[in-house]
């Protein structure tokens, strides 16, 4: 895990979306999907959504509030993501759940709760 000390929430919470997405992008170059249409089927989001996750670079949508609700259920659900971006969903969710992004603390048992 990166050492985040001395970081605002912001920059925390989008370093470690951008982590995900790069992730992401390695499992659609590979024989996994191989294509942004199996991907997005595979998580049930448009082609659209899929392009905006794993497209290089800093993506607007995802500055401010980070990954939506819908999309972090999809990815802890999909059979086909690996257990290495799962497991950077997981953590990326404790953190916001935590409050260490900048928004308030939330609890509750819905582990997919942000």
């Amino acid at each position: 895990m990166p050492d985040h000390r001395g970081c605002e929430p912001k920059e925390l919470m989008r370093g470690d979306i951008e982590r995900i997405r790069a992730a992401l992008r390695q499992d659609l170059k590979s024989d996994k999907f191989g294509t942004v249409r199996k991907m997005a089927h595979e998580l049930d989001v448009s082609r659209s959504e899929v392009s905006l996750l794993t497209r290089p670079g800093e993506s607007y949508r995802y500055k401010r509030n980070g990954l939506s609700k819908k999309i972090i259920e999809r990815l802890l659900k999909a059979v086909a993501i690996s257990e290495e971006i799962k497991a950077l969903v997981r953590e990326y969710l404790s953190k916001k759940r935590a409050g260490l992004y900048g928004h308030e603390p939330c609890e509750g048992s819905d582990p997919t709760s942000v």
